[in-house]
């Protein structure tokens, strides 16, 4: 819950967009976007994760649920 408040406001609007179509098609996703992060006092630090997330599937095929994780890649990014 409220994740999406961490996501940056420039990196909001595709990463929901792709992730929900991802999501209705019942395939993998993942993208790299900046997430707000809190440093302590003052300003609220930017970290850049890859985000990812893959469909959980019962025996019958059908999508019930998901998995993902979320990776800190600021340093590659520098």
């Amino acid at each position: 819950e409220g994740w999406h408040d961490r996501v940056h406001v420039h990196d909001l609007p595709a990463f929901v967009a792709d992730w929900r179509a991802a999501t209705e098609r019942g395939e993998e996703f993942a993208r790299v976007v900046r997430l707000l992060v809190d440093a302590g006092p003052g300003a609220p630090a930017v970290r850049w994760v890859h985000a990812r997330s893959a469909p959980l599937r019962d025996d019958a095929g059908r999508v019930v649920g998901s998995v993902g994780t979320v990776e800190d890649v600021t340093d590659r990014e520098a």
